[in-house]
């Protein structure tokens, strides 16, 4: 008959040890739980049966008990999880084998449970078919349970239920932060200008989103194909429409502005013409007119206008208003006011028409990142810039210096053109790409890493 030591550890076939009230073993019992030398007894079982009228092994300290648990504790949520992280990046399909196999196991122990009539223990094992946690909970369980509790054990099961918890939040805040890093890389290879980033603009993440290629000239290309792909989505909603939005935000913008210059002693001359704009009418508008009193005096705008007129007329003022222009400058509070009666447009557009809320948001980023990257692309290339540098005589030569004292001439070429590849926009570019495609996996996988502690466990 096999016998443990107080550790649970199998020393001999003699019987399994008992302990006198000391804690000192002093008898072997009879016991039939056949295991091979140098195995474990299984969780649940007791680790040193007792003889009749004999005590158990000491229990350890309070001290002890703690050292153990949070022994178990660092197990559980740091090695099993790196073990975990390791086998599915080595051996993926055998850790997605792995996880059924498990589910087996304890599907398989809780029919023997049952036709043995334990039906405890059978409702326990049952449990642990369920993925992922059902296993690591019965492994708690068999750990407290007995005469013995395994501390360490039960600490490495709520180090890796803690585990599951914290990993997806980590997983997903790489992901989320190596995504936010490829927006500033996207717009550093386009040429964004802090300008182009104004009301809250995202040309970078537009990039990312809606264009395709690493070249800026590339990106040039699929950006207007997408503005005008969403150009025809807002337009169908706004043609669909049979809502009328008003002028009046816009105007009040403008008269308000009028107003304080005015009450200032100010010239109002240059905000007069976006009045003008808003309520005289041009030959060629075919937005609604106000009807002339007695069939006299001047044809003006009126105030509700359908959201096609509406979407015209906020393209014509932000053309006009919006942008600073070296031909026609515009002093800066005629570019402030023309921005918020621009933005009253807007609001009023997209207050009758919600649908195109989004496309029309997609446009005004990708806009500044289409004119950037066209600007970008007529750039000299890398060769040009190589060669400005080393025609320039400059402290830029020293790394071809040491390349080529190093490993000659290949030296040389490295030391010259690599400074210029990695500054390049198509570098900048294709690193931006790399960060956002792998931090979208990485959100994606985020659910998927719950596992990874379970995983490590079963190695």
């Amino acid at each position: 008959m096999p016998s443990w030591d107080e550790n649970g550890k199998l020393i001999s076939s003699a019987g399994p040890k008992a302990w006198d009230e000391h804690g000192n073993p002093v008898a072997s019992v009879p016991d039939t739980r056949g295991l091979a030398p140098g195995q474990t007894a299984p969780p649940g079982v007791p680790k040193a049966p007792i003889a009749p009228g004999l005590t158990g092994p000491i229990q350890p300290t309070m001290g002890q008990q703690a050292k153990q648990a949070a022994s178990g504790l660092f197990q559980g949520f740091v090695s099993d999880t790196a073990n975990g992280v390791a086998s599915a990046v080595a051996h993926p399909i055998d850790t997605l084998k792995s996880i059924p196999r498990t589910m087996g196991a304890y599907a398989d122990r809780a029919a023997d449970d049952l036709n043995k009539g334990h039906y405890a223990d059978a409702a326990q094992h049952a449990f642990g078919v369920v993925p992922i946690i059902g296993p690591i909970t019965n492994d708690f369980l068999d750990s407290t349970s007995g005469p013995t509790p395994d501390y360490q054990e039960a600490g490495r099961s709520i180090g890796n239920i803690a585990a599951m918890k914290a990993v997806p939040e980590v997983t997903g805040a790489v992901g989320k932060a190596l995504k936010s890093g490829a927006e500033p890389l996207m717009e550093n290879g386009l040429g964004i200008r802090n300008v182009d980033r104004a009301h809250a603009k995202a040309p970078g993440r537009a990039a990312l989103d809606f264009t395709t290629g690493v070249r800026p000239e590339t990106v040039a290309k699929s950006a207007g194909d997408a503005i005008e792909s969403q150009a025809k989505t807002r337009n169908a909603a706004i043609t669909n429409s049979t809502a009328r939005g008003s002028l009046t935000p816009a105007r009040a913008a403008v008269t308000d502005a009028m107003t304080r210059a005015a009450a200032g002693n100010s010239d109002t001359s240059h905000l007069t013409p976006m009045m003008e704009q808003l309520e005289n009418p041009k030959p060629g508008f075919t937005g609604s007119l106000n009807p002339r009193v007695m069939g006299r005096g001047p044809l003006t705008i009126a105030d509700l206008q359908d959201p096609d007129t509406l979407l015209k007329m906020r393209q014509r003022f932000g053309e006009d208003f919006t942008k600073f222009d070296t031909a026609r400058p515009l002093a800066k509070e005629a570019l402030r006011v023309g921005n918020q009666a621009y933005g009253a447009l807007t609001n009023e557009l997209h207050r009758v028409v919600p649908e195109s809320v989004e496309p029309d948001r997609i446009i005004s980023n990708l806009i500044p990142a289409r004119d950037s990257a066209a600007a970008k692309s007529l750039n000299a290339g890398t060769g040009q810039r190589a060669l400005g540098r080393f025609a320039a005589h400059t402290g830029a030569l020293t790394g071809a210096a040491l390349g080529y004292h190093q490993y000659g001439v290949p030296g040389m070429a490295a030391g010259l053109l690599l400074p210029e590849l990695i500054s390049s926009p198509t570098a900048q570019i294709s690193a931006a790409r790399l960060a956002d495609t792998t931090g979208g996996l990485v959100r994606r996988a985020r659910a998927a890493t719950a596992a990874l502690p379970a995983i490590g466990r079963n190695q």
